[in-house]
């Protein structure tokens, strides 16, 4: 069953969950942790997204942003993601 239209407005909250591949774990050492909030920290500086919190977790990551624009958190992830997977 394909996902729900998410909808997204410029200026409101967005509580954000990232999970592991089948839920498996996302980071597996403190410089894999390190390393995504150095890039989330560029990235919501480049994409205009306000970070209020975050909680890094083995197998998840939830995240509180504030977007400018409504398309903010949405490449903000996409990029952050791809980040993450190359390295």
């Amino acid at each position: 069953m394909p996902r729900r239209y998410r909808i997204t407005a410029a200026e409101v909250p967005v509580h954000i969950i990232r999970r592991g591949n089948n839920r498996g774990a996302c980071c597996f050492a403190d410089s894999d942790y390190e390393l995504y909030l150095a890039l989330l920290q560029a990235m919501a500086s480049n994409f205009g997204c306000g970070v209020h919190a975050y909680c890094l977790m083995t197998s998840r990551v939830h995240l509180l942003l504030t977007p400018l624009k409504a398309d903010g958190c949405a490449l903000l992830m996409k990029h952050l993601g791809s980040a993450m997977s190359s390295t």
